[in-house]
């Protein structure tokens, strides 16, 4: 199992946040996924980092153990705006291939969700950066059913999906038709529980993911990529002990279902 993690879950959440780039400690988490035996960082590039300045870090000497640059930054309603992308995604990939990695990630969750009434402006966009970075594979982390994350991907042979276990609950859509109709496109898998009224990130197997029927339709179509774990971060100080229970409970649902 090419099992990862979302970067700071590792260590103590910074100033309270959920998800924010760790600045003063970033480069332990590379010594620490090694010690628990996982693959990969997926690096975070929050609205603060952004301007704090995330991308003069030099990052090459970790390239391999990264599986892609997402940009939170991006998460605005905003992201509709050319002029808006100029300024804060073009920087990214520039940064992403003079470090030597190729993937970048995109959530369009929240106030960038696509939807038929905003798709095609967005398309319209995206496609350009496609074009603009043939070495750069995008990543899409989607909030909308199948039939638009489709389309999306197959407007441009760079685009890819991310596939959120959690997204999907909480947006009521099925998970056996996503999978199966996005599947070939599926390079990543966020590990992510989440209950569907209220709409929270709990513990895994606590919410309303079914994670067996996941691991089922998964396995059936002989997915091989990344999984990535994003899930709720416990008790601050106890990462570390989080993160090892969060492993465990997946690599035996995968060792039971791909092995």
């Amino acid at each position: 199992m090419n099992l990862g993690i979302v970067q700071g879950r590792l260590l103590k959440p910074v100033e309270g946040n959920i998800q924010e780039f760790p600045k003063n400690e970033w480069e332990k988490e590379f010594g620490i996924i090694g010690e628990l035996g996982l693959t990969h960082i997926e690096w975070i590039i929050t609205n603060k980092s952004f301007y704090e300045g995330v991308i003069d870090l030099k990052i090459s000497d970790y390239k391999d153990k990264i599986s892609s640059i997402t940009c939170d930054n991006l998460i605005t309603s905003d992201i509709f705006k050319s002029s808006f992308l100029e300024k804060q995604l073009k920087p990214i990939c520039d940064w992403a291939l003079k470090n030597g990695v190729n993937k970048i990630s995109i959530p369009l969750l929240e106030d960038s969700t696509i939807t038929p009434q905003n798709k095609r402006k967005f398309f319209d966009i995206i496609i350009s950066y496609g074009l603009l970075y043939p070495e750069l594979e995008f990543h899409f982390e989607m909030e909308s059913d199948w039939g638009i994350s489709l389309e999306l991907v197959k407007s441009s042979p760079n685009f890819y999906l991310i596939y959120d276990t959690g997204n999907i609950t909480s947006c009521g859509f099925d998970h056996s038709e996503w999978i199966k109709n996005c599947i070939p496109y599926i390079r990543n898998v966020h590990l992510k529980d989440r209950t569907k009224k209220p709409i929270r990130t709990v513990k895994p197997f606590t919410g309303d993911t079914n994670f067996n029927l996941i691991f089922d339709k998964l396995k059936y179509f002989d997915y091989n990529g990344l999984y990535t774990l994003q899930l709720a971060r416990g008790k601050d100080g106890e990462e570390i002990i989080t993160t090892k229970e969060h492993i465990k409970l997946f690599k035996n649902l995968y060792e039971e279902k791909f092995i």
